[in-house]
């Protein structure tokens, strides 16, 4: 019986797969918001995936991770979460992408951010000593974008970048 992640894992390189064909691109980007209680068990399946994913040439040239998380480790994490005591007070995108991105092929980019992740509305409604702890939801879709410009084309699917949003909000 596959656990939730293992399934999860097993969709995903199901998914990647299926780009290769005539009519989608290949994935320039995988986006993951949240390194905590799914985040952190998530990315050493994610890992394999991808891996697997650039054996097959299913990713572009310029292939980029980008986690993105502003909670730094507590100890109250350790109980569910995939870290260790030495982790504690580093932040959690910042030791996933420490912890996982050597083991990436040498030519995928892994990019963390120690932000919380809105809108721009939501950022410019907070006060002025907080908005240096949020990035706009639009600049991550700049962060991952292709270098070479992109026309429209309606009879060609796009699946350039896949965003996983793990933030659990209801705290």
């Amino acid at each position: 019986e596959l656990d939730s992640t293992s399934m999860f894992s097993s969709q995903l390189s199901d998914a990647i797969e299926s780009i290769n064909s005539a009519n989608v691109e290949k994935l320039g980007s995988i986006v993951v918001i949240g390194c905590g209680g799914t985040g952190s068990w998530l990315l050493p399946k994610l890992i394999k995936t991808i891996n697997d994913a650039k054996r097959k040439d299913l990713l572009t040239s310029r292939f980029k991770l980008v986690l993105v998380d502003a909670d730094k480790i507590e100890d109250k994490n350790l109980v569910r979460q995939n870290f260790i005591g030495p982790e504690i007070g580093i932040n959690k995108a910042e030791v996933m992408a420490t912890r996982y991105g050597p083991h990436l092929d040498s030519s995928i980019e892994v990019i963390y951010y120690d932000k919380y992740v809105a809108s721009r509305d939501q950022i410019n409604s907070k006060p002025e000593e907080e908005k240096e702890f949020f990035m706009d939801v639009s600049q991550i879709f700049e962060y991952t974008a292709d270098v070479e410009p992109r026309r429209y084309d309606k009879n060609r699917s796009r699946m350039s970048c896949v965003v996983f949003n793990l933030v659990d909000n209801s705290k």
